[in-house]
């Protein structure tokens, strides 16, 4: 006659490697009692109540099925592998203890000085033997920790190490790959830019014409010399040395403007849906991008860490849901230094961001033609004149 505590841990094993939690994941008593009504052993069945439960999972804890969770609503459990429980049940005292230390600290791991302390075991060298023991039987196994990279911190062998050990997806063999922090960061650039603004028509840029010099330029061992000097015909037929001064182009400075000018974007209009972390994270998984590895490890959290970053170094702006802004995205080409005039001016702002249309409450239903309008519109006279007006102050009571 089969075990029904077998079968029940069967399920239980079932369960947990059908769920992202895997041998983490907690069963309760409800749990454990409505598959017993569900299953098709008739000796199962049988169990109704917790009085007919209890013998079933005793039976499972004394053969190291299962561990015992005492909790404020009382008791849970989780299970274990079986070829660990196997391993388990022949382990000695103290071999026992420091296992469960480790087991109890799950992925997030403990390190030699918290067992040492929880175990009671004050001898070193007899400890670092038992853990040696342990790593030898793969029953627990030594990680490398971010945030103590001389430390040695221990987690059992079937589990895989929280982010707080490993640092997530930016970091390799604990150290922080600044590359592909700066990569991923350049990519969430150029997705919200590609979102959040669009590019005008394009317009012929014109640049300042080239004013010849009328003068020609000898040197000085060429002055009284017969022979022709070699010139270079200009559009209005001026004859000038090809390194003369006033035959320069544009400053830097002026370049730089035109260049800025060329890549101006437009913000879009009302109703317009701008880039969440959720939506940008499906844009790196779904742009293969990134190495194969770290795009599967890649979460919505780490990308979010990515772009608060960005925003401290003002390259993105937070907006709230509903909100419009027409200054979505402060974009510096790498290398590019801005020159005090052009900060100063960003700063001010313009008039598109001064403007009340930005937090109008009846934004909604302003348009042509429509119950609110630009032509009548209160809030501009209010931000025209300085001070409310009668008019400004009654349309806000009826908004």
């Amino acid at each position: 006659m089969a075990d029904p505590s077998e079968d029940l841990y069967e399920y239980c094993c079932k369960e947990a490697n059908s769920c992202p939690e895997g041998y983490k994941k907690i069963f309760k008593q409800e749990d454990l009692l409505r598959y017993c009504q569900d299953a098709d052993s008739k000796a199962l069945n049988d169990v109704k109540d917790v009085e007919k439960l209890m013998p079933l999972v005793a039976r499972m804890s004394k053969q190291f099925l299962i561990i015992t969770l005492k909790t404020g609503s009382g008791s849970q459990w989780t299970v274990r592998p079986r070829k660990v429980a196997n391993e388990v049940r022949q382990l000695g005292k103290d071999e026992r203890m420091v296992f469960e230390v480790v087991e109890g600290a799950q992925e997030e791991g403990v390190w030699i000085r918290m067992i040492k302390n929880r175990t009671g075991i004050k001898d070193g060298h007899s400890l670092d033997k038992l853990v040696a023991k342990l790593q030898r039987q793969k029953l627990i196994k030594s990680v490398k920790n971010v945030k103590a990279m001389n430390q040695k911190t221990y987690i059992l062998s079937h589990l895989a190490p929280s982010e707080t050990i490993t640092g997530g997806s930016f970091y390799d063999a604990g150290v922080l790959d600044e590359t592909l922090v700066e990569e991923v960061g350049n990519i969430i650039i150029f997705h919200v830019r590609m979102v959040s603004w669009f590019d005008p028509p394009r317009e012929k840029v014109k640049r300042p014409k080239r004013v010849a010099s009328p003068i020609e330029i000898l040197d000085d061992d060429q002055e009284g010399a017969s022979r022709p000097t070699k010139k270079r015909k200009t559009g209005t037929g001026a004859a000038v040395k090809s390194n003369d001064i006033e035959d320069m182009g544009a400053t830097s400075r002026e370049r730089e403007r035109l260049r800025r000018k060329a890549r101006s974007q437009l913000a879009y209009t009302r109703g317009h849906e701008y880039p969440t972390a959720s939506s940008i994270h499906k844009f790196i998984i779904s742009a293969n991008v990134l190495r194969a590895a770290k795009s599967a490890s890649l979460t919505v959290d780490e990308v979010q860490k990515v772009i608060n970053i960005l925003v401290w170094d003002e390259k993105l702006e937070p907006i709230s849901g509903g909100y419009r802004t027409a200054r979505g995205v402060k974009y510096k080409e790498p290398g590019v230094e801005e020159d005090e005039a052009v900060t100063a001016e960003s700063k001010r702002g313009n008039g598109l961001t001064e403007a009340p249309c930005g937090r109008c409450p009846v934004i909604d239903i302003c348009g042509n033609g429509g119950p609110v309008n630009a032509g009548n519109c209160p809030y501009f006279t209010e931000w025209l004149v300085g001070k409310p007006t009668a008019t400004a102050t009654s349309a806000s009571a009826t908004a």
